[in-house]
């Protein structure tokens, strides 16, 4: 989840559309099964709430659910 806060603006992380970065950072450069990608689908976003830049966080964890929920 530090990657997805760290990689939520577009303009700095290292592929600009969600679905890639997504796939490629999370999925794929962490080698995750499907019981990681389950965890990450289980976690409460909204406990981010306060954060800085919640909305594309939020933006982030729904293509993780739209793609592999």
């Amino acid at each position: 989840m530090v990657d997805e806060i760290q990689n939520h603006d577009p303009d700095e992380r290292e592929y600009p559309h969600a679905a890639d970065q997504i796939r490629e950072l999370l999925i794929h450069g962490n080698y995750f099964s499907q019981k990681d990608i389950d965890v990450c689908l289980a976690f409460g976003i909204e406990s981010l709430a306060t954060a800085a830049n919640t909305a594309r966080i939020c933006q982030l964890h729904e293509v993780l659910r739209s793609g592999y929920g």
